[in-house]
């Protein structure tokens, strides 16, 4: 009997495992996308890292604030309300609001949101609603914050006449609008800041206690998205893309256990799926991360998105960032596939050259 066949497996082993060798190389090409997918894209971590790292937190207080002033300007309220807005310009409100967001708020709350929209994205959750707690910017408001923060306003604005702070004083008493704000004198101050407390009780009032992000009209549409077909596709997709790894240490098993007759299979049938698969991920990897430069805003610009700067910049860094990581992260698995692959068809060739030479040996 021929050595070189002794521990070759059956015929119908041997297409099998020629079968499950192809099989295991489609599912490692998309294994080797689906783990730094994972990593990066779908994984809310990422994004707060990567707004950590790129200090956006610091331009989100601008977001904020305008988010805010929007939900003030909606509120309907009378008199004081009415008379602030009129007297203060944007930029003025923002100025304010935005002296009172405590410290670490704007990233905790960031964070929440971040979180609830990868839940849904990752069908953790079928609901996209997240609360923004106002509370503790009211509570600073009202407090020494508060006061604090008008009286920076007031000293960042061109100082009273007489005429004008009369103006002023007369219409704060009898809930007028039609004047602007300026500096007081330092005689007047005390007595700005009397007349001021109940603008800025009122002002608090019309603070809602929080933002509830969609709001009613898009929670609808976010419902009626989640009962479509396109989402139940999208589901279907994602669980079976879940499963494919699992698919992967299958078919791997299946080949060694329909190869134990003979290493050489086992190391080939294994070893080419790894190859393969490494290089064919390795492409779309090299595409991401050569692209990572890529200018988001302009192509926000060029399909008619008129969204905030603050928004922009911030869509800009994330989607470069997570170009960049997304294809290192394929190439670094591609190129762990790929050295795997190669180690062990080398193995194999030197595993049957030392079968080989007993044979010629004896011959």
């Amino acid at each position: 009997m021929n050595r070189a066949n002794v521990d070759r497996p059956g015929k119908a082993a041997r297409t099998l495992i020629i079968l499950f060798s192809i099989l295991l190389t489609i599912c490692l090409v998309v294994t080797l996308i689906i783990i730094p997918l994972n990593r990066t894209a779908l994984n809310a971590d990422f994004y707060i890292n990567t707004l950590n790292q790129n200090q956006v937190y610091s331009q989100m207080p601008d977001l904020v604030t305008g988010s805010i002033i929007t939900s003030i300007q909606e509120t309907e309220f009378n008199s004081l309300n009415n008379q602030i807005l009129a007297a203060l310009t944007e930029d003025q409100i923002s100025a304010l609001v935005a002296a009172l967001i405590p410290p670490e708020w704007v990233e905790t709350q960031t964070n929440l949101v971040i979180h609830a929209i990868m839940d849904f994205v990752n069908l953790k959750s079928t609901d996209l609603m997240v609360v923004i707690d106002l509370q503790p910017i009211k509570e600073n408001l009202v407090g020494p914050a508060g006061k604090q923060a008008f009286t920076a306003l007031l000293s960042n604005l061109p100082t009273c006449t007489i005429d004008q702070l009369n103006l002023i004083l007369t219409s704060l008493q009898n809930g007028q609008t039609g004047f602007e704000l300026c500096n007081p004198s330092l005689d007047s101050t005390e007595m700005m800041e009397f007349l001021m407390q109940p603008v800025i009780t009122d002002f608090n009032e019309s603070i809602p206690a929080a933002i509830t992000i969609p709001s009613a009209g898009q929670a609808e549409l976010v419902q009626s998205l989640v009962k479509s077909n396109y989402f139940k596709a999208y589901r279907s997709y994602r669980q079976a893309l879940a499963i494919i790894p699992w698919i992967s240490l299958g078919l791997g098993f299946l080949i060694l256990m329909l190869s134990l007759r003979s290493w050489r299979w086992s190391l080939t049938a294994l070893g080419l799926p790894l190859v393969f698969s490494g290089m064919a991920a390795a492409l779309p990897g090299a595409w991401l991360y050569m692209n990572s430069s890529l200018d988001f805003k302009s192509t926000l610009s060029s399909i008619g998105f008129a969204l905030p700067v603050v928004i922009t910049d911030t869509i800009n860094t994330i989607g470069q960032e997570l170009l960049r990581s997304l294809g290192w992260s394929m190439l670094i698995w591609s190129l762990g596939a790929l050295v795997a692959g190669l180690i062990l068809v080398a193995i194999r060739f030197i595993f049957g050259e030392q079968k080989r030479n007993p044979i010629s040996s004896a011959r």
